[in-house]
């Protein structure tokens, strides 16, 4: 028999088993088209030929046997269509990688993995898609409130024309319909908390045709937003001021719990980093004056001096390190002067 009636006889007795159940082919000839399905990952016809070979383990001892070897193959296939599929997202290459899935889903009968990822990427794929028309509506509605000047400026000098006034009514008509789909607009970002989509959308209708409802979720819309932005802020602020303490850079690590409570005085944390740091600075600023006083009875004047000096960097107004410094310089000078005549 030919070789590609043998092909075809193959496909055709693997699909109905029922109907050719003498005509499965040799070990040999199946053998071949399984690494060809191999090679152009069709999983699902092989998996269909393997379950057919149960009931005759003996003449395909040497077929059923590669099973553990396939299961590899297709794994690692999933993994690199997974992978894959990821990459084309991440470059925003969309329809690519739904494609991608599609393409493997159909060479692989029943794969939940994939399946799954196919799913929750075309949710968010639909979820951008929402969000991208919804702010081409609000950038249209602002090129429409943007035309309004032109508008007015048409009413002052043919007032009374009859094309200007249908064409000013147009506007405004079109203006009131965009404005309604920007407050239904509001309403679906409020729900799935696109905070910023939500307020956009409430503005702009507001602007069009203000009522009390808008202005109420514009303003608590706004209040969350800055509500987050500060939160954020403030994270960024408490891990610069981790970084800033573990080096022990303490007027920096302070300055940045200075700013959050710039911004929000009642801030809890802050306030109890600062008192913390503030006493660990001065418990500091103490032993050093201490330990230079030390020094500096034992005629150690330059090492007091380092001392004193490091404290200043701490506390650059403190009136007692400003006092011993001029003081141990002036002897340090002096010492070194005796020094140089001799």
């Amino acid at each position: 028999m030919p070789g590609y009636l043998r092909t075809i006889t193959l496909v055709f007795c693997l699909q109905y088993p029922v109907s050719c159940a003498f005509l499965i082919p040799p070990p040999e000839s199946l053998d071949r088209q399984i690494n060809l399905w191999l090679k152009e990952k069709q999983f699902d016809r092989i998996d269909s030929s393997l379950r057919q070979l149960e009931s005759k383990k003996d003449v395909y001892s040497n077929i059923l046997i590669r099973k553990p070897d396939i299961e590899r193959e297709k794994m690692k296939y999933i993994e690199h269509v997974s992978k894959q599929a990821q990459i084309l997202k991440s470059k925003q290459q969309w329809q690519q990688s739904i494609d991608l899935y599609k393409s493997a889903l159909n060479n692989i009968e029943d794969q939940p993995r994939l399946s799954k990822e196919l799913k929750e990427l075309i949710i968010q794929r639909d979820q951008e898609l929402s969000i991208l028309r919804k702010n081409l509506l609000i950038k249209n509605a602002q090129a429409q409130i943007s035309y309004d000047e032109i508008y007015h400026k048409l009413e002052q000098l043919v007032p009374n024309d009859r094309t200007a006034q249908r064409d000013r009514q147009r506007h405004a008509n079109y203006k009131s319909a965009l404005s309604i789909k920007l407050e239904s607009c509001g309403a679906q970002a409020l729900k799935n908390e696109l905070m910023q989509l939500a307020y956009d959308c409430y503005s702009v209708s507001h602007h069009i045709n203000p009522t009390k409802q808008k202005q109420y979720w514009v303003d608590k819309i706004n209040k969350q937003l800055t509500h987050q932005k500060n939160h954020k802020l403030y994270a960024e602020l408490l891990s610069q001021y981790n970084a800033a303490y573990n080096k022990k850079q303490y007027n920096q690590a302070r300055l940045q719990l200075e700013k959050i409570l710039a911004i929000n005085s009642n801030h809890q944390q802050a306030n109890e980093l600062i008192k913390k740091l503030d006493h660990e600075i001065k418990s500091l600023i103490s032993g050093k004056i201490r330990l230079g006083k030390e020094l500096y009875s034992k005629q150690k004047v330059n090492e007091a001096l380092q001392l004193w000096q490091q404290a200043q960097k701490l506390s650059p107004d403190n009136a007692e390190l400003i006092q011993l410094i001029q003081r141990a310089e002036k002897v340090s000078k002096k010492i070194q002067s005796l020094e140089d005549r001799q």
